[in-house]
This record gives C-alpha cells, structure tokens and sequence, in this order.
C-alpha cells in the first residue's frame, strides 16, 4: 500500500483508499477456467483524476477534513510500476513516488491500514476500478487474478459483502464507488466453491452490536453498471463513470440550499449521475452513460459530501416536438421571467440558432426563465415557455413545430 497523502497536523477526518487495476498479466494465457481481461488504459486516468481533484479542487471543501489518501494503481502505459506524478498539495509523497500494485493480498493490507484506529464519527471512501463481474454478489477482479491455484477465491474482493461488512464497524460514514462491470461471465458460472472474498467478514452479531453501540451508519454507494451489464471507459481516458463521478462532486450534485450553504450530497450526486446524459446532449455514445446504479441504506440524514464556495450552475433543457431535430430549425433566447425583448437576454444565452436536437443551458439555479423560440421561417410565431431553472435539470421547455 502505497499512503500518498497524509493532512498535517490532523488526526481525525476522512480516509480515502484508491484502487485502481488497469493490468492483468495472468489471464493472457487462455487458461481453462479464466476469462481472458484486457489491461484497462482508463483505470489510471480515472484514479489520477480523482486523486488530484480531492487534493486540489475539494480538499479545502469537504464536510469531513481529508485525513489520508492511499493508492494502488497498476497502469499498462508504466509497465516498470506506477509512479505518484505529485500535484504540490502540502501533506503529499514526493513526485515520482512508486505506487503499490492493485493486488488481492495488497488490497487487502490497505484496508486495514486505512481504516486502522477510524473512529465512529470519522468517514471513509473507497473508490475500486478495474475489471468486475456478478454471479449472486458484486466482484471487483484485483490485479493477480489468474495466478496460483484457485482464481476465484483470494484473487476477487466480494463487493456485496464487502458493504455489508463495513457497515459493522468504524468509522460509520461510507462512501462506496465501484467502477467495474457487473456482467455474468460463462467461467464463473462453471467456477466451484465460493467466490471472492469480503476482506472483512460480515456478522450477523457485530452488525446488531455496532447499530446498537455506535448508531446506524450513514453510507452511500453508486457503481459503473447494474447488475448483469457492463461498464465503460474510453482508451487512454478516465472511465465514464469518474467523468460523471467528478462532474457530480465539482458541483452538479449540490442540489439543496442547507442553512446558507449549498451541499454535494449523496441524493445530488445521484440524480446529477442519473441526469448526465440529458446534460450533456452532443455525447457521441449516450448509451455508454446510463447504467450507473445507487446503492445505499436507509440514511438518518442527506450526507454531506462537500460545500461549493460559489452557487452552483442549473441546467434547463431546451427540446423540440413531435419531429426530432427541429429545433434546428429555430432561434432560440433565454430570458427573465416575464422578459419577451430580445434584448433583455441573459447574458451568454442571446438568440442564436442551435446546432443540436436538444439544448442545455447552464444557468444561476432556483430561478424562473423563459426560453424564446422563434421558428426559421417567414411569418412564423415566436412561442414562449417559462421554466423554473432546478438543480441539477430543470423542467424541459418544449417547442410545437409543425
């Protein structure tokens, strides 16, 4: 386990393990029994793009203080081993600091030590990405897998039971990310015995012990793909779902104005993941973004991610009906409510005649607009639609075209 970053001067706070598996060497071999897993060129982008974000962008904001960051990474672009590339955050390992392979046996001595001594009221996150699969549970594949006797026991980390088990100990604040298909593969069914390994085991005894010693925990989780599907990365980029991960936590997942203060929280960064596509219109592959999954308990209130130091952008939607694509057609304004002069526009969003099917504009949140369409033909009738500019997607203004 490779610790690269430690606050100073803190002894409490959240505690961060990042794994990331991005080459397999044993699995090559066409061996009876074991899948053949590609080596993953987005998983170290992925990581690194987290990684520097927490260090830079949120450290300074987080509800919980950054006590620790720990890394295992192994990258087919540094074949010789992943390195720390450093990002100058005060606490951090030097630059070009080996960094520790995504081993079974590796993560599992991470756990440990990143939750060693934890406290209740303290925090945890972990973030697992690289390949993964289901059968009855969720699996994370480390990166040994296909190396000694039996595959698939002490070489796969038992996701499902991995978050059951965590939810008996401290600290009681968890955040679960897991970047990693959850397709069936035809070798695991044949596969005897059990499968993977928790690394802590859940019991039905500590569980009710912990609940009544230390309180309910607080814990949310969202994984890359449902259950039985895949997840997606682009080559030598950050997975798709770190795109939405990261986009969330910069600030489309605050949602809800608390006490003067708007909050990433875990409800926000679950419906700006499960909103990204209707966001982001001009994505080349949109079916490649919509299988992110929540998974989480009963929750005594909205955790508290981080707190943006500036309000957040809202997003409206602008859309056609019935023909797909007319708004191509049209010249499109946003103005303030109760505004139809052009010249009143909100700045940035002056008429303009859009080269989508669908438009989103970013906008000063909990406010109500008017979108101004006026069509592309001689004598054609401007229509207005008012729409109150939500977090993190407004209500859509939809234009008639005949």
């Amino acid at each position: 386990m490779t610790r690269v970053y430690t606050a100073p001067g803190k002894t409490k706070g959240l505690r961060v393990l990042l794994v990331g598996a991005g080459v397999y060497p044993h699995t090559k071999q066409g061996r009876a029994g074991i899948p053949l897993l590609d080596d993953l060129t987005s998983v170290a982008p992925g990581i690194m793009t987290f990684a520097q974000c927490l260090l830079t962008t949120w450290r300074d904001t987080l509800a919980t203080d950054l006590l620790t960051v720990d890394l295992l990474l192994s990258d087919p672009a540094q074949p010789a081993g992943a390195v720390w590339p450093g990002f100058g955050a005060a606490g951090e390992v030097a630059a070009l600091t080996p960094i520790s392979p995504a081993t079974f046996d590796n993560i599992d001595q991470a756990l440990q030590e990143a939750r060693a001594g934890a406290e209740a009221d303290e925090a945890l996150l972990l973030l697992f990405c690289g390949h993964g699969f289901s059968r009855t549970d969720r699996y994370f594949v480390a990166g040994d897998f296909g190396l000694g006797g039996n595959p698939w026991g002490r070489k796969v980390v038992n996701l499902t039971k991995l978050d059951l088990a965590l939810q008996q100990e401290s600290p009681r604040t968890v955040w679960l990310f897991w970047d990693c298909c959850a397709d069936i593969p035809m070798e695991i069914l044949d596969a005897l015995g059990e499968v993977g390994d928790s690394l802590i085991q859940p019991l039905a005894s500590k569980l009710s012990a912990a609940i009544a010693s230390k309180g309910r925990s607080s814990r949310f989780g969202i994984a890359s793909s449902a259950l039985g599907a895949k997840a997606f990365g682009v080559p030598g980029q950050a997975t798709r779902f770190t795109e939405m991960l990261v986009e969330a936590l910069d600030g489309a997942g605050a949602t809800k104005l608390i006490e003067g203060t708007w909050w990433v929280d875990h409800i926000g960064i679950q419906e700006a993941m499960q909103t990204y596509v209707k966001r982001h219109p001009a994505l080349k592959n949109p079916e490649f973004y919509i299988f992110s999954t929540p998974f989480f308990s009963d929750t005594p209130e909205r955790m508290r991610f981080r707190a943006l130091t500036a309000p957040p952008m809202s997003f409206l939607l602008a859309s056609s009906a019935p023909r797909k694509g007319a708004l191509k057609q049209m010249r499109l304004c946003v103005l303030p409510d109760g505004e139809d002069d052009d010249s009143k526009a909100v700045l940035g969003f002056e008429p303009k005649q859009p080269d989508t099917a669908l438009v989103c504009f970013k906008l000063p949140p909990r406010k109500t607009y008017t979108v101004k369409a006026v069509v592309l033909a001689e004598g054609a009738t401007p229509q207005l639609r008012s729409c109150f500019a939500d977090l993190p997607l407004a209500d859509p203004a939809e234009f008639e075209v005949q």
